[in-house]
């Protein structure tokens, strides 16, 4: 009985992790369509839709000023279109059940070419109403790569995320990597996995218990 219930609740740990980490964001990484290395192409990357000009995809080091990709081999540059119109990425998810969702990405900028970057980073439901929104600065004065994250909470739904770029024109071109959403595990999920843990610990005590009194 003791094997079957920590079977159970290891079951059920670990398709609670799986849920947790499923990435609901295809080609975060923007390592599709694969372009040749060190170069950059205006391209936009798969699933992704573009909003207004063309974004960039690099792979490697194009040239000086650029960095290499946060992880893979392939990221995201995206800038301002003519007469200070910015362009960006979008892309639909899909929302499986209502609760908090984590969004994260890693940006970082060009050096030498401005000191200003700027960006949106905006949900949206399908008939374009806003959802949430944060804005950002990309800009440090290097090429390292920083960790953004900011929590939402959702309707099981379609919904659209939108990377704008923000600012007037001549900003510098900002990078994006990594672009991910994930559930935020719910306090109710966390009680019954820890109950199912201490339910097995006290059955299994009380086993010892019962032999040792023999």
């Amino acid at each position: 009985m003791i094997k079957e219930c920590f079977l159970f609740v290891t079951l059920v740990a670990l398709a609670f992790v799986s849920e947790i980490r499923a990435d609901i964001i295809t080609n975060g990484s923007f390592e599709e369509p694969s372009i040749t290395a060190n170069t950059s192409t205006i391209l936009t990357p798969a699933f992704w839709t573009t909003e207004g000009t063309s974004p960039a995809l690099h792979n490697g080091f194009p040239t000086n000023g650029f960095p290499g990709a946060q992880q893979g081999d392939q990221y995201l540059g995206m800038g301002v279109a003519g007469g200070g119109i910015p362009n960006g990425i979008s892309q639909i998810i899909s929302i499986p059940t209502a609760g908090t969702y984590q969004f994260t990405w890693f940006d970082t900028t060009l050096v030498g070419f401005g000191t200003s970057s700027p960006y949106d980073i905006r949900i949206l439901d399908l008939s374009d109403n806003l959802i949430a929104s944060d804005s950002f600065e990309a800009y440090t004065g290097t090429t390292v790569w920083n960790p953004r994250s900011f929590e939402v909470n959702l309707l099981s739904d379609d919904f659209t995320l939108e990377v704008i770029p923000t600012g007037p024109s001549g900003r510098v071109a900002t990078f994006f990597d990594n672009i991910s959403v994930t559930a935020v595990p719910e306090p109710d999920s966390l009680i019954f996995l820890a109950t199912g843990c201490l339910a097995c610990f006290l059955r299994r005590n009380r086993r010892a218990e019962r032999v040792t009194m023999r």
